[in-house]
């Protein structure tokens, strides 16, 4: 396939070999889902690397998780570590 596109809940991840086909996926993306009434925040598109996508960390030919950061209180909950 020239276009993968991977959804989880309100994630997506649209992967392209070439930049060109990347756009117009892109595009054709955006504006389906203009068109059924939702909307994509500018600001949450990621057109450079590193790009995170549901806690991984993605280079060009490299996906690693990202570093765990927990804040550790004397306070803290289970929930709150949860979280």
């Amino acid at each position: 396939p020239s276009v993968i596109i991977y959804h989880y809940m309100d994630n997506i991840l649209v992967a392209t070999a070439q930049e060109t086909e990347l756009r117009v996926a892109i595009d054709t993306l955006t504006n389906t889902i203009w068109e059924a009434g939702l909307q994509i925040a500018s600001g949450k598109i990621q057109w450079t690397q590193p790009w995170t996508y549901l806690g991984w960390h993605i280079i060009q030919q490299e996906i690693t998780p990202q570093p765990l950061m927990l804040k550790v209180t004397d306070t803290m909950t289970l929930n709150d570590v949860q979280r």
